[in-house]
């Protein structure tokens, strides 16, 4: 393998695929849930993907947890601030729906 390597990137042109995997896990509900992210770079020059696995704020999104995987197409700064801000925008939306909702009872009750 070793003596095919240089061989190949000659041929290519280019540098061989990084072909190392990196992973991340966990797990929420008192491990009832158990997740794992994995990415390799291959030919890219940089990893540019992202992942999320998130418990959402329970005041909004009871026993909810966030998912997410989030591909860099080209650069990884936007997968990485997507991936930075996507729950809190999640909860955001949440509450602005509750907030409607909560709004709508009051008003259904008085007539208006």
């Amino acid at each position: 393998q070793a003596f095919f390597q240089p061989l190949l990137a000659g041929l290519l042109n280019k540098p061989l695929p990084d072909m190392r995997i990196t992973s991340d896990t966990g797990s929420f509900f008192r491990d009832t849930v158990c997740w794992a992210a994995c990415g390799m770079r291959g030919w890219r020059d940089a990893m540019e993907d992202a992942h999320v696995a998130q418990m959402l704020d329970a005041t909004v999104f009871p026993e909810v947890a966030l998912f997410a995987v989030l591909d860099g197409h080209g650069g990884k700064e936007v997968s990485m601030l997507a991936s930075k801000l996507l729950a809190s925008e999640v909860e955001a939306c949440g509450r602005e729906q509750l907030a409607e909702g909560a709004k709508d009872a009051s008003g259904a009750g008085s007539g208006a």
